[in-house]
């Protein structure tokens, strides 16, 4: 369903859909930019992330005959949204950036008690697959889900 191509077919839809949000895109201490189809599921929303990102994410995740449709409707809101929703969604782009600050910190804390965490996760959990950055899992053959 999904592939391996980095750009290929879809150079000229991703340097479009680029080029629409350029000089307007994803910056967590400027103004929000909103826009059409970032998701399936919705509307309209502000952007999380740089667009680039999500540009990335739909071309290797999603299926290919969905990407031409997505690359097309992903755009920039032109008009003005009702006041509102740019209220809501400033205190949800405050909240998300709070959001990710507190888990980079989270992360950095982790990375400097590695040692310690490691030794707690050994003795409760003895024999854990565990390998230092994932939980190994048996590889399972795709055509026997078919």
């Amino acid at each position: 369903m999904t592939h391996d191509l980095p750009y290929g077919e879809f150079s000229d839809a991703v340097a479009k859909c680029l080029a629409r949000f350029e000089g307007r895109d994803y910056d967590p201490d400027g103004p929000l930019v909103f826009a059409w189809h970032v998701h399936h599921d919705e509307l309209v929303e502000p952007l999380t992330e740089p667009i680039a990102n999500r540009i990335d994410w739909i071309i290797k995740r999603k299926p290919v005959l969905e990407i031409p449709i997505r690359l097309e409707w992903l755009r920039l809101v032109k008009g003005e949204l009702p006041k509102e929703f740019v209220k809501a969604s400033a205190a949800y782009k405050r909240a998300w950036v709070a959001c990710l600050r507190a888990w980079a910190a989270c992360d950095q804390a982790s990375m400097a008690c590695a040692e310690e965490l490691e030794a707690l996760h050994a003795a409760e959990l003895p024999g854990c697959p565990w390998n230092g950055t994932e939980l190994v899992l048996p590889k399972e053959d795709e055509k026997a889900r078919e």
